[in-house]
């Protein structure tokens, strides 16, 4: 168990991290106790070695496509039991979970057309399941702080294959 302080607009608070992961030089929390309930989502980054979007390699953009994916199957475990949210949930839960699953894909593609089809396919994804979050935080089943880190890297990985298929297209 990792122990250490969650800072945001409120005075700091005393967490405890469980299901901690180390994926290159990222540390990845998944859950986080603070006063006996589940605050979920953050992932905790050191700015300093976050690899530059531009010289990602390969399996690095892979393994933080699988995080995102186990975030929005963490956050979609957690949502209410009403047909609203259980219709939601489904539908975020498919379309967080595609782009790990498109983008390996994508590595195997047999032309460049085909390469910047499947990237364009993960791209749609990542913008259906930025609504989706948005739409989720609006509801307000989750206080929004619980939901901004994966926005944020929903945000950053829609920025990635955008700039990626703009790198692919030139190449033509």
């Amino acid at each position: 168990m990792v122990r250490g302080t969650h800072r945001d607009k409120k005075p700091r608070v005393r967490v405890y991290a469980t299901n901690t992961s180390k994926i290159n030089n990222h540390v990845i929390c998944n859950h986080v106790i603070e006063k006996q309930k589940i605050v979920f989502f953050a992932a905790h980054q050191n700015i300093a070695t976050m690899p530059d979007p531009k010289k990602m390699a390969p399996s690095e953009l892979e393994d933080r496509l699988i995080e995102f994916a186990s975030r929005i199957i963490d956050m979609v475990e957690m949502l209410p039991k009403t047909a609203t949210a259980k219709h939601l949930g489904g539908q975020v839960l498919r379309s967080g979970t595609s782009p790990a699953l498109n983008y390996g894909e994508a590595q195997g593609a047999e032309s460049r057309d085909d390469f910047v089809h499947k990237m364009k396919v993960c791209l749609k994804e990542l913008r259906e399941t930025l609504v989706c979050l948005k739409l989720i935080a609006r509801r307000a089943w989750f206080a929004e702080s619980k939901l901004t880190a994966l926005l944020a890297e929903n945000n950053e990985l829609v920025s990635i294959f955008v700039a990626s298929i703009k790198t692919a297209v030139g190449k033509k």
